[in-house]
């Protein structure tokens, strides 16, 4: 097990005006990790805030790997539908269709051109990395998270990592102005509350 909390500073405080502890706990278990995010409101006022993750993992795992070598594996399905950004990077109220083979998505570095797949509809909490040369699985379970983002460097090259990431919040919406407390998605914790969302990581190699 190793955690890693952030308190308030000089440096938080005047961006972030709230007395937290935000803690990162991984526990090892064989093949497994888990990932608790754990926010706790240490204030005397209603605290707002988002988690999410940022995991990235290399796909190019073998010497004749290439991105294209490998998949993300949702169990079934013939498309997902992710929210579309604007020039902003800003989610519009559209969806479009990214079709997918038996369940499979394929990576390619243009697959993020219009930056990270967005997806608030996953009936099935759960997604793996696969290749199509070898028997290297990494699977993710996150029961816990209503959202998830999926993403690469898009350089018009490939790249050699893919970012699964379960989120508990999201980017703005178009033209939305207002308070952070307003936001959609944004999150809520009365003084004294701790809320606690965790995924899992199963890898096989």
């Amino acid at each position: 097990t190793l955690a890693f909390t952030l308190t308030p500073n000089e440096y938080t405080k005047p961006m972030y005006p709230f007395d937290f502890a935000f803690t990162v706990r991984y526990v090892l278990e064989g093949n497994t990790l888990q990932k608790q995010h754990i926010t706790a409101n240490h204030g005397d006022t209603e605290m707002y805030y988002e988690v999410g993750g940022h995991d990235a993992y290399n796909v190019a795992l073998e010497p004749d790997e290439i991105m294209e070598d490998y998949y993300l594996d949702f169990g079934s399905g013939d498309a997902i539908y992710p929210l579309i950004n604007d020039e902003s990077l800003m989610i519009t109220k559209d969806k479009r269709t990214v079709p997918l083979q038996d369940g499979k998505l394929f990576l390619s570095s243009g697959l993020f051109e219009l930056d990270a797949l967005i997806l608030d509809d996953c009936v099935r909490r759960e997604v793996s990395i696969r290749s199509k040369k070898s028997n290297h699985v990494i699977s993710m379970k996150f029961a816990d998270f209503p959202y998830l983002g999926i993403w690469s460097k898009y350089t018009g090259s490939d790249t050699n990592y893919v970012c699964i990431e379960p989120w508990y919040g999201r980017c703005d919406r178009v033209n939305y102005s207002g308070e952070y407390k307003d936001r959609d998605w944004v999150n809520r914790l009365e003084p004294g509350e701790v809320f606690d969302a965790s995924y899992t990581i199963e890898i096989h190699l």
